[in-house]
């Protein structure tokens, strides 16, 4: 189930008839409605209705978070900690832009504003203070990790990626952050290639040029479907003799191999495979998981915060109303006694009489209310 961003105004207008406010959640695996509202369940079946489903069949899939457990819910989910891959960045970004349409359809008030800043100020203090996003757990990030343990800073290498697949997307988004500029995209089909190297600014050749280009790159990250080889262990050799044996990382993320084993026994190769670059994923998970804890204390800290504002709102309206009604009585004691020293009084007697005016305005409500709890406890 997922919207669309064009379609994600309407959605909010129609909830937004069963909420006081209300912020719609949609990415490639997670739909969520966050929402002040007394009927939850009418929103819900709004909602279904709007989709055309049947909110009966849904509701036995539906998670429900009320109150305090809602508020620790977004934060765990703004923090990484309820993603499928542990502490993954995306999601923060997804709930930012959630935010911004909510605000663009004016479907948010005062206490969905406060809970998104605060949750997004605990994401952006759990990135900082814990290691829940500091370690490679996808094998695209662990293969520039394991390129930065030769090569310190990528920014100036080159690189050839082949393939056009998922993987060699990701490593090239990996690569262009970490400030590779130089990118060689090589497929069977050349136009796929293409594609992809206009999205970064790259050059594409294809698989029959792979080779010739070969000698030019620092570093090859290949991920094809092919069942044998496609870079052979003689064919490195005379490339790493044109290079003057100037090391060379590879990085090989296809199953069954793109790169010949062998190749890994050449002086001045770093030849890296799935086994290599999943046990660097492998240790970056658990450095995630023992940062969970880090995580969860955070986020325990800012729902007490969040939740000891929100018990408050009820009663802010009684103080502004207080502070009105006492600004009230000064202004007109004041414009009294302003009156009074222009029609000749003397100061000294009209202060006395403005201070005492206020002592007693002031003190008259909190006296009333002091005298009828001493009643109510002597007649207990």
């Amino acid at each position: 189930m997922a919207i669309s961003p064009a379609r994600l105004l309407d959605a909010l207008l129609i909830l937004k008839g069963y909420s006081n406010e209300v912020v719609l959640v949609s990415t490639c695996n997670r739909l969520e409605i966050i929402c002040d509202t007394d009927v939850p369940e009418q929103v819900f079946g709004a909602f279904m209705d709007w989709m055309g489903l049947s909110a009966l069949e849904w509701a036995t899939r539906v998670d429900r978070y009320e109150q305090e457990e809602a508020v620790y819910h977004l934060m765990s989910v703004a923090a990484g900690l309820d993603s499928m891959v542990l502490g993954e960045p995306q999601i923060l970004g997804q709930l930012k832009f959630a935010y911004a349409k909510a605000q663009e359809a004016q479907t948010t008030g005062k206490l969905l504003s406060r809970l998104f800043q605060m949750t997004f100020k605990a994401a952006k203090i759990i990135r900082t203070e814990t290691a829940i996003g500091a370690h490679s757990i996808s094998v695209a990030s662990a293969a520039v990790k394991l390129a930065k343990q030769i090569f310190a800073d990528l920014s100036q290498k080159a690189v050839l990626l082949i393939g056009t697949g998922e993987m060699i997307t990701l490593a090239a988004k990996h690569l262009q952050a970490e400030g590779v500029t130089r990118m060689i995209f090589a497929n069977r089909t050349l136009s796929k290639a293409q594609t992809l190297a206009d999205e970064y600014g790259a050059q594409a050749v294809s698989l029959g040029q792979m080779r010739e280009r070969l000698n030019e790159v620092d570093m090859v990250v290949s991920a094809t479907a092919s069942d044998v080889p496609i870079i052979g262990k003689g064919c490195v050799e005379g490339v790493m003799k044109a290079r003057r044996h100037k090391p060379m990382v590879m990085i090989d993320l296809a199953v069954p191999r793109d790169i010949e084993p062998e190749i890994k026994y050449l002086d001045d190769v770093y030849l890296y495979d799935m086994d290599a670059l999943k046990e660097v994923v492998k240790v970056g998970m658990e450095a995630r998981q023992s940062a969970v804890k880090d995580a969860m204390t955070i986020i325990e800290k800012e729902v007490a915060g969040y939740i000891e504002w929100y018990a408050l709102q009820p009663h802010i309206a009684t103080v502004v109303a207080y502070r009105q009604h006492h600004e009230q009585l000064r202004d007109a004691a004041l414009a009294k006694a302003i009156r009074s020293v222009s029609h000749g009084q003397p100061v000294h007697e009209v202060l006395a009489q403005l201070a005492h005016t206020l002592t007693n305005q002031l003190l008259h409500l909190p006296t009333l209310q002091l005298l009828s709890n001493t009643k109510e406890k002597d007649s207990a």
